[in-house]
């Protein structure tokens, strides 16, 4: 859906310009400060949806950006797990006989979670510079479940 240019309450600055940087910002953020990523991916939109005021268009793209964090965070705090478990795993496996039989199939099981894990965050990366290109251009992309969840935190009077 395409909306028509239009300023936003933030600086007067072009409502297309903001909702791209809501996702840009914590992007560059990850990239250079990765201890930041995750208070970047949800400080920002919240702070957008806090200090917009007149474009919808806005803070639709922020509560979406919000959505997105939450499935990232989601993604990284599962990668933690099961990091810790096989670590946990490949600890308890010391045993010479165990250890062998056991640690081949486990270390082949979580090489294919971590690939999985670092493929899915590459398709986040992704998702989210094809959204803020959208943005740029005064359109929304619709993600199933996203925007669902985007969609509710609007309801929220910021």
């Amino acid at each position: 859906m395409k909306d028509v240019p239009h300023k936003s309450s933030i600086q007067n600055l072009d409502a297309n310009l903001v909702a791209m940087l809501v996702y840009i910002i914590p992007l560059i953020i990850s990239v250079f400060f990765s201890q930041l990523r995750m208070i970047s991916w949800i400080l920002i939109p919240v702070l957008v949806l806090i200090f917009e005021k007149k474009s919808y268009f806005v803070k639709y793209h922020a509560a979406q950006a919000l959505t997105v964090a939450v499935f990232y965070t989601a993604i990284a705090i599962l990668d933690a797990i099961l990091g810790f478990f096989g670590f946990t795993i490949s600890l308890a496996m010391q045993a010479p006989f165990v250890g062998f039989m056991v640690g081949g199939v486990l270390g082949l099981i979580m090489a294919a979670v971590a690939l999985a894990m670092a493929i899915l965050s590459i398709i986040i990366t992704v998702l989210v510079i094809i959204i803020a290109i959208k943005a740029y251009n005064y359109e929304t992309i619709h993600i199933p479940g996203m925007t669902s969840l985007a969609q509710y935190i609007l309801r929220f009077h910021w």
